[in-house]
């Protein structure tokens, strides 16, 4: 079965084009159409070289690893103050004392 828009021949079954992706569902004109040729890809553009857009230096990375390391430190500090207000049966264990006897009941 021949494409109504490139030309070229694809089985009967075919549902698109091999070649141009057109449906092969769309009716034959009357008159033959030209293949259409494949669009050639513009050229690649041209790189500039120069200074990077951005580049850390030693400041930045200093301010933020201070930043983190502040923001583990008030999570640990918040983590820490809601545990202690759970319920006492959270944090109590039931340890024998032969296993224990450091710890006095």
């Amino acid at each position: 079965m021949k494409c109504v828009r490139c030309g070229s021949d694809n089985r009967r079954e075919s549902k698109f084009c091999s070649e141009c992706g057109t449906p092969m569902s769309m009716k034959q004109p009357s008159a033959p159409v030209k293949p259409v040729k494949a669009a050639v890809p513009p050229p690649p553009k041209k790189v500039v070289e120069g200074p990077a857009l951005w580049c850390p230096d030693w400041r930045w990375h200093l301010k933020t690893l201070a930043a983190i390391y502040v923001a583990l430190i008030v999570a640990y500090f918040a983590i820490s103050h809601f545990l202690s207000t759970v319920k006492e049966p959270f944090r109590m264990r039931d340890i024998p004392q032969e296993m224990t006897p450091w710890l006095k009941k």
